[in-house]
């Protein structure tokens, strides 16, 4: 697979882009418990990067740099974000001068289930669709997928990167250890938050993975992950990475939906504060 930043000049504006596909990472700089590097979102999409170019040999890729940011990184020391804004006009103006260079198709392929960094995304893609350029994001419509328990993932509620195993538990650090054969960690136990009043309120009005997340993030002790990291095993991580890349050839082949699951006055209020 080329990668764009080695083209000329020459080379862009020679190529038939016919068919080209482009493709690159993206997620935030984002602490990950105490057992994951910071690169954990980043290093998992380029892992779903990979396989998914190898289940698609006849679709000619591109690759893009990977962009090392995101909206709604966890809020604490280590994490390096953006807000909703930046990272929608930064898709925008990306894909506006890759759109006059001639190509018609971007996927993102993303780690980091951010509500108002998934409804930046979401909204990118809509803007620029209305130009004729493809903006595909599978993450989204993958992170719906595992708050509703989407038995084609194959994974037991427990296991699946749902809501109460959200961030570096049970199922991001079995990703990690599905590519990382050194890594074994089993020092961290369950954690899962109280309910608080403002995540009980956010529920009320039919957001129930933000309500968890403000529960989680208003707990001054709590330590950097939801979920049980110690149950993690190489073989769930790679039923899981399974499913990212069947979401992601179905999303390259004209299925993703970019399904958020938020209503329109949670994305409202995500676009005010995110």
């Amino acid at each position: 697979m080329k990668k764009y930043i080695d083209l000329t000049k020459k080379e862009v504006d020679g190529m038939n882009k016919d068919g080209v596909v482009l493709v690159s990472v993206l997620s935030p700089i984002e602490a990950h418990g105490s057992h994951l590097p910071l690169k954990t979102d980043i290093a998992i999409a380029g892992e779903v990067l990979k396989r998914t170019v190898v289940a698609l040999p006849d679709t000619q890729f591109l690759e893009l740099p990977a962009l090392c940011t995101g909206a709604q990184p966890l809020p604490v020391t280590g994490s390096v974000g953006v807000r909703y804004h930046t990272l929608k006009n930064i898709l925008v103006d990306f894909g506006k001068d890759l759109h006059k260079s001639g190509f018609r198709k971007w996927i993102l392929f993303d780690n980091h289930g951010g509500p108002a960094h998934m409804l930046a995304e979401a909204d990118a893609s809509k803007r620029l669709k209305r130009l004729g350029f493809e903006l595909i994001i599978p993450f989204i419509d993958i992170m719906h997928g595992m708050n509703t328990h989407d038995p084609d993932i194959g994974l037991p509620a427990d296991r699946d990167g749902s809501i109460l195993d959200a961030h570096a538990g049970t199922n991001e650090t079995s990703l990690y250890m599905a590519f990382n054969d050194s890594f074994d960690d089993k020092d961290y136990g369950k954690y899962s938050p109280e309910k608080t009043f403002a995540g009980n309120l956010i529920r009320l009005l039919g957001a129930k993975s933000i309500g968890s997340s403000l529960d989680w993030i208003n707990d001054k002790e709590h330590p950097s992950y939801v979920g049980e990291p110690a149950k993690a095993d190489a073989a769930s991580g790679n039923v899981m990475f399974d499913y990212h890349v069947k979401k992601s050839v179905d999303a390259i082949n004209g299925g993703c939906r970019h399904q958020t699951g938020f209503n329109w006055f949670v994305k409202c209020l995500l676009r005010i504060i995110g």
